[in-house]
């Protein structure tokens, strides 16, 4: 029992090892396939390195071809298919040596293979029945040779962005776009930039702020929240209103008629300028200079005109005399002149 733990102790130290060391050493170290070469790896004595008789030490299985098992395929045929369903050939597989690389072949082949042809037959009346048809060879892929590269290659970066590295086979940010994040934005390798760390699904009347890193109510021009509909619409009632009240005040006088600027500055004139002047002989254009106006020419006599009011005598036209009148129609329907033009008889319920 004491052996055995120290054999577990050991064990575990190793391990601990071995996720802290480098890449090209953690590949030295996946390369080893046998117990006497992890050993001299370590330099650990045989005594040292003791462990329970009964137990045993699994051998390495690294990138290689081995016999796996794959789905042979079927004929295009809707009423035959290949027996066996599966079969196994060598290919690719393994554990690699360090996490970023894949095991894939370098050398392919082809293999024959024999396989049986299995007939479905429809009858008219019963089930369908099967039946060997014959014995057909295919042909099936086959891997010689493998290695190890990288699952993520230069294709697989941006430009712009990225420069590859080769050493841990990655895509590494440049550094002039390198920054320290704010919080609760985090960095992210994949679009060199501060992002939020993880994207909401907001409810009606919300929306994700990519800036803030969560849910806010849209806001409308007047900076009233959408999401709280009665408030809105209030307020943008109170303003079309307000709108409202001005320009009629604006266009409409105290009489009820339209009122131009021209009225308001004769109305202007009429208040400010005194009887007196009027009758000290002061002439019009004195009067408009003195308020600020410019004018060009000014009349020598001053006509008064009468505006006539006209009135219009607005008669309702009078009912369109019944087209359909000639139209025959049963007891109790009544004719009617349809949408198509035409006259046809409706039911009368008067």
């Amino acid at each position: 029992l004491q052996e055995y733990s120290y054999f577990v102790a050991l064990l575990f130290y190793f391990i601990c090892i071995l996720l802290q060391i480098p890449k090209s050493e953690r590949q030295k170290v996946n390369k080893l396939t046998s117990l006497k070469d992890l050993q001299e790896f370590l330099h650990v004595n045989d005594g040292d390195f003791q462990y329970a008789s009964t137990s045993e030490i699994v051998n390495a299985d690294y990138c290689s071809p081995r016999l796996t098992t794959i789905e042979i395929p079927q004929p295009t045929e809707y009423n035959k298919y290949y027996w066996p369903k599966c079969t196994r050939v060598k290919r690719c597989g393994g554990c690699a040596e360090h996490e970023s690389l894949a095991c894939v072949p370098t050398t392919k082949g082809k293999v024959f293979k024999k396989v049986q042809v299995v007939r479905l037959n429809y009858d008219y009346y019963g089930a369908p029945s099967l039946t060997l048809d014959r014995v057909v060879g295919i042909d099936l892929e086959t891997h010689t040779d493998c290695e190890q590269v990288c699952k993520v290659t230069e294709d697989d970066c941006d430009d712009k962005i990225h420069i590859y590295s080769s050493a841990d086979c990655s895509c590494r940010c440049k550094p002039s776009l390198n920054t320290r994040c704010t919080h609760p934005k985090t960095w992210n390798k994949k679009t060199c930039r501060c992002t939020c760390p993880k994207l909401k699904a907001c409810g009606h009347g919300l929306y994700f702020n990519k800036i803030l890193c969560t849910c806010q109510h849209y806001r409308g021009y007047d900076g009233t929240n959408f999401a709280s509909a009665n408030a809105s619409f209030v307020k943008q009632s109170e303003i079309s209103k307000s709108g409202s009240n001005q320009l009629d005040s604006n266009r409409i006088n105290s009489d009820g008629k339209p009122q131009t600027d021209l009225a308001k500055t004769d109305a202007a004139i009429t208040n400010n300028q005194s009887t007196d002047d009027l009758d000290k002989g002061s002439s019009l254009m004195e009067i408009l200079s003195t308020e600020g106006l410019r004018t060009t020419t000014m009349p020598t006599t001053i006509e008064t005109t009468t505006e006539k009011k006209t009135t219009l005598k607005i008669t309702k036209p009078s009912k369109a005399a019944n087209i359909c009148a000639s139209k025959k129609c049963p007891p109790r329907w009544m004719p009617v002149l349809q949408r198509n033009g035409l006259c046809g008889c409706k039911p009368n319920f008067g």
